[in-house]
């Protein structure tokens, strides 16, 4: 079957080869004529040699950014950077909750999922519930929804692990359930 492909293939690639060399035959394109290089000279030394003018050249330089009073005061890029930790630290403690199971590595699970939604929801948020598209006024409350939302979350789960079998154990119970 190898030597069938490999000998197909070399006989698709000769036909393609003759193919087009007949079409070069049929060709359009017209043929480049050397120049000499006594051509070439003259043809230079007629042209006015120029610099760039200023209005062909832009002036460049880097400055500083201007930030409103609101994000002049912080820095997001730490902000940026604990949220990237706390994701790949999810990929740590995801499994490390279920395979060795014990309180404080529910708590870490806990916090660090809750921590994570509320981020990514506080940046839908921002993003879309401004001041300038929805007004002030349902900006503020999108604002406040989104921390008494985490807030009850991670009061709940807390809960769970403190009074119930725990995330772990309830996520076991919920894989184990099965349908009637």
């Amino acid at each position: 079957m190898a030597f069938s492909t490999l000998s197909r293939n070399a006989f698709n690639s000769l036909r393609g080869i003759n193919n087009s060399a007949s079409l070069l035959r049929f060709s359009t394109q017209s043929q480049i004529k050397p120049t000499s290089t006594s051509q070439i000279s003259k043809a230079l030394s007629s042209q006015k040699v120029t610099t760039l003018t200023p209005a062909l050249a832009r002036h460049f330089s880097a400055t500083s950014v201007n930030l409103s009073p609101d994000h002049a005061k912080s820095d997001h890029t730490t902000l940026w950077t604990i949220e990237r930790f706390l994701s790949a630290g999810l990929l740590a403690v995801i499994p490390a909750a279920y395979l060795v199971p014990s309180a404080a590595l529910e708590y870490a699970l806990v916090l660090s999922i809750v921590m994570h939604s509320h981020w990514g929801i506080e940046a839908l948020v921002v993003d879309y519930a401004r001041a300038e598209v929805v007004g002030a006024a349902v900006a503020k409350v999108s604002h406040l929804a989104v921390y008494i939302l985490s807030i009850i979350t991670l009061a709940g789960l807390m809960n769970l692990i403190l009074n119930g079998g725990g995330i772990v154990d309830g996520t076991k119970k919920l894989w184990a359930l099965k349908s009637k």
